[in-house]
């Protein structure tokens, strides 16, 4: 199988590495994190914040998809949107930067609702990662879809893909605990989630327009 160019997906892995290498300046990386990192209680408590944070909290979402916590936090989450993200934009093409774009937003919604007291600050780019994984796994199934019990296939699938996705995400951060390695695990489901929800919408929207 040819794999696609994928300009949009080309740029987003290039931006995120040639940031991570910015913030491997020493002292820059602690002040992005405290700047451009998810921190919930901004959105519910500006009173223990500390002072001098000139970037919006709304914009958050999005600076700290471009922050990671070291060198294989980014290797993995730009090999996954490097190799599924490219396949993803041969489908339906721009398109995939808005879905990218939904998951950032939708992990960390995920993360302020279980906690939004949380002044732990979230970063990388694994909700869009997530957006786009679920994406290709609806496009691109390894065995056709079935029904279930009358259930359409349309609905079945991307429940077994979801649960799946929980498992192994819960796998994953009980193997992470003893590395000392965090997992943004609401985050990666609710990148995950609209993922699924978005995928076949656009690609009928697509389509229909073209």
């Amino acid at each position: 199988m040819q794999i696609p160019k994928g300009k949009i997906t080309n740029f987003l892995v290039l931006s995120n590495i040639a940031i991570a290498a910015l913030l491997a300046i020493p002292t820059f990386w602690e002040i992005a994190v405290l700047q451009g990192g998810f921190i919930p209680i901004r959105f519910t408590s500006t009173d223990i914040m500390p002072e001098g944070l000139w970037i919006p909290s709304f914009l958050t979402p999005i600076t700290a998809s471009f922050i990671h916590a070291n060198f294989m936090h980014l290797l993995m989450n730009m090999l996954m949107l490097l190799l599924m993200g490219r396949f993803v934009e041969g489908v339906i093409g721009y398109y995939m930067f808005f879905i990218y774009l939904v998951g950032i937003f939708a992990a960390c919604l995920a993360e302020f609702i279980i906690d939004p007291n949380s002044a732990v600050p979230i970063i990388g780019a694994s909700g869009g990662v997530s957006a786009i994984i679920a994406v290709y796994l609806l496009y691109f199934p390894k065995e056709k879809p079935a029904p279930w019990k009358g259930i359409s296939a349309n609905i079945v699938w991307p429940i077994k893909l979801l649960i799946g996705w929980i498992v192994l995400n819960l796998l994953l951060g009980f193997v992470a605990s003893t590395t000392g390695i965090t997992i943004y695990f609401y985050a990666n489901i609710g990148g995950f989630i609209a993922g699924l929800l978005l995928a076949r919408p656009l690609l009928n929207y697509k389509f229909n327009r073209d």
